[in-house]
């Protein structure tokens, strides 16, 4: 059974919430802007949080996971998922709003909070047995903390691998790749 079929299986609420759709552009974006709603889609050149980039225009699963296939009471989550049959990301975005404060100690504390984000996703995919490990065995499973500071200048860079080993670490048991960044390609 492919990912797309065990995750419709698994999460009931995922057709009846539109929690997983397809999607086969060169290029599109994803926002996280509405208060207790789940993360949605942009296309035709809107600007949001997070940029994925498709230059083979594979076909992708973009699987909304916070406030869709997962709710308040199921815990620490991340944002959403996006895959295809060799590639599987978990993204959670976190914003430092204009006109705060702007300083390393606030993007590291988002950072950490989307590392335990993302951790328990991939924990509550092994706990519900989605089976993941094709991606793992071809290390093509990839985390990223996507920390967006919107005090100027607001820069949106592609990922990069986090360099602390300690947060390295927490992933490898999973066979993840941690990332950081605001734009993701698509091999």
């Amino acid at each position: 059974m492919n990912l797309k079929e065990q995750i419709s299986n698994t999460f009931t609420l995922c057709f009846s919430n539109n929690c997983l759709e397809d999607i086969c552009l060169l290029a599109f974006e994803v926002i996280d802007d509405q208060h207790n709603l789940p993360c949605r889609l942009l296309i035709e050149g809107q600007s949001g949080d997070f940029r994925i980039e498709n230059p083979r225009k594979h076909l992708l699963h973009f699987l909304k996971i916070d406030h869709c296939v997962l709710l308040d009471q199921d815990g620490k989550k991340c944002d959403f998922a996006v895959f295809n049959a060799d590639e599987l990301i978990f993204v959670e975005l976190k914003n430092i709003e204009a006109n705060t404060s702007n300083d390393s100690r606030k993007r590291a504390g988002k950072r950490r909070e989307a590392y335990d984000q993302l951790e328990n996703k991939l924990e509550t995919f092994k706990n519900k047995n989605i089976n993941i490990s094709g991606y793992q065995d071809n290390q093509k499973i990839f985390v990223i903390a996507s920390v967006l500071d919107y005090n100027p200048p607001v820069v949106k860079m592609p990922v990069e691998r986090i360099t602390s080993i300690n947060a390295q670490i927490r992933f490898e048991e999973y066979n993840a790749t941690l990332l950081r960044g605001h734009t993701y390609k698509f091999t």
